[in-house]
């Protein structure tokens, strides 16, 4: 019996050491030439539990009110995992980041997939922070710290409320 625990121990100790390795996905998305590069970093917190592996969809609004909407957030690899930062290339319309002011909203939809009996499997999520840069200039630099759940609501994000605060919705 000692032994089996033990085992178990260890088998866990592994899984969660090659999650850490592989935890990590950087974007492989390329824009073409006339639309707006902004590089996106999401950072999912270290609680039990935090990733997910459900569809992230994305719509941002710039400063100078035009939309840009990313559907299905995915990079290579296990994205969206415990304590990992994943980075994305988001491509956006071109003089979305025109005038490099922050953004003034970011929604994220997260869209639990359809299970075998066809209701939603959900998987919540923990967002620890959520930065978006676009060459090297900040558009947006929040800290969530904060449980998502699609079964309570699917769509979150912030919006801008004056020169320096976000509302959380």
């Amino acid at each position: 019996m000692r032994f089996d625990l033990f085992l178990i121990l260890q088998l866990n100790i592994i899984v969660i050491i090659i999650v850490q390795i592989n935890g990590n996905t950087k974007s492989r998305n390329f824009c073409t030439e006339n639309m707006d590069t902004l590089e996106m970093k999401i950072e999912t917190g270290d609680v039990w539990l935090a990733g997910t592996d459900d569809q992230i969809n994305v719509l941002l609004r710039s400063a100078n009110g035009h939309i840009c909407r990313i559907h299905h957030l995915d990079n290579s690899g296990n994205d969206r995992e415990r304590n990992s930062v994943d980075t994305y290339n988001l491509c956006c319309p071109e003089g979305f980041a025109s005038d490099k002011r922050e953004l003034s909203m970011l929604a994220l939809a997260h869209v639990p997939p359809a299970g075998k009996n066809g209701r939603a499997s959900t998987n919540d999520w923990f967002i620890e922070h959520i930065e978006i840069k676009v060459k090297g200039n900040v558009l947006f630099n929040y800290r969530f710290h904060a449980w998502t759940s699609p079964s309570k609501k699917w769509m979150f994000g912030v919006s801008k409320v004056n020169e320096r605060d976000y509302v959380h919705f």
